[in-house]
C-alpha cells in the first residue's frame, strides 16, 4: 500500500524538513500528535540525507501511527527539495510546512484542524511565536495586522504586512496544479513557498491565533548571523528569482502585486544589512557594490522604489557607496542591540 493510499481524505498534510535534527524532531512531533486530529493529518518527515538519527525517531513515531506519519529518506537536495518531496506526495486538501527544529501549538493546531475543516479557500493566513531561546522570551506576530478573522478576497483586502512560511498555509492543489518548483540546493526558499503560489490565491481566510513557533538564537541556523556570512549568495539567488517572477507575471490584481513587491522591497534591503555583516575589507566593499549595480542595472523600476522606502539604502546610492563604513557601524549598533529603543520608538510612532 502506498503512502497516498493510506493517507487519502486528510485535511491537512504537514511537510517537516529534518536534515539532522535528533535533538528537536521529537518535540516537532509531539506538537502535532493530538489524538482527537491525528487521523485528519498526513505529515511527511523528511530527512534529507542527514547522518544523525532523525529518521530512526521518525520511524519510531511512525509505527504508532502508521496512517498519519511517514518518514521519507532522501539524497540531500536542500530544503527546497524537501518541500518539493512532499507536494509530490501530499494527499490533503491543505499544505503547511515545518521546519524540524521548531513546532506547532497544540492546542491551536487542534482548533485550526476543525477550522479547516469547515472553510473552502486558497490560503490560510495566521499568526506566529518567534521564541528566543537565549533569554527565553517569546513574541507573537501577526501577518493581517487589523484584519478580523474570516474570508476575504485579494481583491478587496491590502494585507498589513507580508506573508511568511510561518503564517501561511496554501491549499495544496495551488502547488500541484501551477507547478511551482523551490529552488533546490539553495538556503533561504522559505521565501519562495510563500511568495511563488500568491498569484493564484484568490479567497483566502484570516485566522487570529498562533499556530507555528519559530526558534531563534540556535547556533548553526541559517539565519544566524556566521549563516548569514556564509550563504549570502543563496539569498541573492532567491532575491533575483524573486524579481525575475515579479516582473514576469501577468493579470493578477494590484493588491497581489504589492503584497510581492512589498516582500521583494524588505529582502533586498535585508541584503545590504547582510552584506554589512561581512568583515570590513575592500572584498565586502566590492561585494555590496556588484549587487546594488546588478539590481540597479536589472530591476530599475525595483530599485526606485526601494530607494523610497528604505532610507538604509537610498544611503549607500545617494553617496555613491562611500557611506559603506557608516553602514557597517549602523549595523554593528543593531547587532549588539543599541538601536533597539529607536527602532521600537519608530514603530510606535508609526502607529
Amino acid at each position: 500500500m502506498t503512502i497516498g493510499e493510506k493517507s487519502m481524505g486528510k485535511i491537512l498534510t504537514i511537510s517537516i524538513a529534518a536534515y539532522n535534527v535528533e535533538q528537536y524532531i521529537g518535540q516537532a512531533l509531539d506538537s502535532l500528535i493530538d489524538e482527537r486530529i491525528i487521523d485528519d493529518l498526513e505529515i511527511f518527515v523528511v530527512d534529507d540525507g542527514g547522518t544523525d538519527k532523525t529518521l530512526d525517531i521518525a520511524k519510531r513515531y511512525a509505527e504508532k501511527y502508521p496512517d498519519s506519519i511517514f518518514p521519507v529518506h532522501k539524497e540531500n537536495g536542500g530544503y527546497g527539495s524537501t518541500i518539493n518531496t512532499s507536494v509530490r506526495l501530499a494527499t490533503g486538501k491543505y499544505f503547511k510546512q515545518l521546519d524540524g527544529d521548531d513546532w506547532f501549538d497544540k492546542d491551536n493546531l487542534y482548533r485550526f484542524v476543525e477550522l479547516l475543516k469547515t472553510i473552502d479557500v486558497d490560503m490560510v493566513a495566521t499568526e506566529s511565536i518567534t521564541f528566543n531561546v537565549i533569554d527565553n522570551t517569546q513574541e507573537k506576530w501577526s501577518t493581517t495586522g487589523n484584519l478580523k478573522a474570516g474570508e476575504y478576497n485579494f481583491n478587496d483586502i491590502i494585507l498589513g504586512n507580508v506573508i511568511s512560511m510561518y503564517s501561511s498555509t496554501f491549499r495544496t492543489s495551488i502547488f500541484k496544479n501551477n507547478n511551482i518548483v523551490i529552488t533546490e540546493h539553495c538556503f533561504y526558499t522559505d521565501v519562495e513557498y510563500a511568495s511563488l503560489p500568491i498569484p493564484y490565491v484568490n479567497r483566502f481566510y484570516v485566522c487570529c491565533f498562533p499556530i507555528y513557533c519559530y526558534r531563534v538564537g540556535r547556533e548553526g541556523q541559517s539565519v544566524s548571523i556566521e549563516g548569514i556570512k556564509k550563504h549570502f549568495k543563496e539569498q541573492q539567488k532567491v532575491l533575483f528569482n524573486l524579481m525575475r517572477m515579479y516582473m514576469n507575471i501577468d493579470n493578477i490584481s494590484k493588491n497581489k502585486q504589492n503584497l510581492l513587491l512589498k516582500r521583494i522591497v524588505i529582502e533586498t534591503a535585508n541584503q545590504f544589512k547582510y552584506l554589512c555583516y561581512l568583515p570590513m575589507s575592500k572584498s565586502s566593499y566590492n561585494e555590496i557594490k556588484d549587487f546594488y549595480k546588478k539590481v540597479n542595472e536589472s530591476y530599475p523600476a525595483i530599485i526606485q522604489i526601494v530607494l523610497k522606502e528604505k532610507l538604509f539604502v537610498k544611503l549607500f546610492a545617494y553617496t555613491n557607496g562611500f557611506a559603506y563604513p557608516l553602514m557597517r557601524f549602523i549595523t554593528i549598533l543593531y547587532l549588539k542591540g543599541l538601536l533597539k529603543p529607536i527602532l521600537k520608538l519608530k514603530r510606535l510612532l508609526k502607529k
